[in-house]
């Protein structure tokens, strides 16, 4: 076997040169693996601060949500697992001229789900310079693109709420008293929703379901502190004493111990249709305090009295009881 000068036959030298290269190889293997993986943590890390941001937002929004007036007597319009649509503050200057004199608008977040593994969070907004607040648009697409929404853009990517079998809802919110589970899942209900005070956001993030690192979870929960609750009129049992006819919605109460404005009507024998307006078939009498005194010096029979209670935020709550004897 030939021997070099250095000491190194032709074999040995291979034999290094082959265990350089191996090691070298590994070495690459490695450091290659390293950046891949540092660059889906980099990835991954940019997703979640988008994500934070978005939900930073929205709480933000929600927190500066409309304080109801007659016009828009509530906030919430509507509340599902991924689409939600709320009336809040407008932060631009009202436009010049607008009747609009609360500056509100109305903010939906949507989430399209139309590719679960890289779902996108949209914010649309609707603005209006009319005195009422036209209505919600109806329209359940995400986004939705008829023009009921002046603006739309994505403010969130690599959301992956719907990519498991059993999708996670991006809105929650404590039911209240009264209703379903199922009413509340809906979220449509507007007496319902009217009642809503406390609602959480959670987004799933993951900009590769299918290698790590694993999804990132982030959630909030904001309170509604303008969000306004409807008043319950309660009517004690009217009474009779010569020719006149007595009633008390001193029971009345507001949950935001919000002021009440009382109305009365005298529907005499005209028992009024369930679901009817307000008075129809009867006489709205002048008093608007909490008590009655009405003359009905003449009237013979079984009557109807009717209580309609209404708070400062516009919402409006009916009682209705007969009296017999007169």
């Amino acid at each position: 076997m030939t021997r070099r000068e250095d000491g190194f036959t032709l074999v040995e030298l291979l034999i290094a040169v082959s265990m350089m290269l191996v090691v070298m190889g590994a070495a690459f293997g490695a450091l290659q693996t390293f950046e891949q993986a540092s660059s889906r943590n980099t990835k991954q890390n940019d997703a979640q601060d988008q994500a934070r941001n978005a939900i930073d937002m929205m709480v933000k929004r929600l927190r500066n949500d409309a304080s109801p007036t007659p016009g828009s007597p509530q906030a919430i319009d509507r509340a599902t697992a991924s689409d939600l649509i709320f009336q809040t503050v407008d932060p631009a200057n009202p436009t010049a001229g607008s009747q609009n004199s609360h500056n509100i608008m109305r903010v939906r977040y949507c989430l399209d789900a139309s590719t679960p593994a890289n779902e996108r969070l949209y914010m649309q907004e609707q603005r209006w310079t009319d005195a009422v607040a036209p209505p919600a648009p109806a329209a359940t697409i995400c986004p939705e693109t008829s023009g009921a929404w002046q603006t739309r853009r994505v403010i969130a990517e690599h959301v992956t709420n719907a990519f498991p079998a059993t999708p996670r809802a991006m809105w929650t919110f404590d039911c209240p008293a009264g209703y379903s589970a199922a009413a509340c899942s809906a979220g449509t209900d507007q007496q319902m929703l009217a009642q809503v005070k406390r609602m959480a956001v959670t987004l799933y993030v993951d900009t590769d379901p299918t290698r790590p690192p694993a999804e990132s979870r982030l959630t909030s929960a904001v309170f509604f502190r303008n969000q306004n609750a409807a008043p319950t009129a309660s009517m004690s049992q009217p009474t009779i004493g010569g020719g006149h006819v007595y009633a008390n919605g001193g029971a009345s109460s507001d949950p935001d111990a919000d002021r009440l404005y009382y109305r009365w009507c005298w529907y005499g024998a005209n028992a009024p249709a369930p679901g009817a307006p307000w008075c129809t078939g009867g006489t709205e009498l002048p008093e608007r305090s909490m008590t009655l005194d009405y003359d009905a010096t003449g009237f013979h029979g079984t009557a109807w009295v009717g209580l309609r209670v209404q708070d400062t935020g516009g919402l409006v709550s009916y009682d209705l009881k007969s009296v017999a004897g007169l």
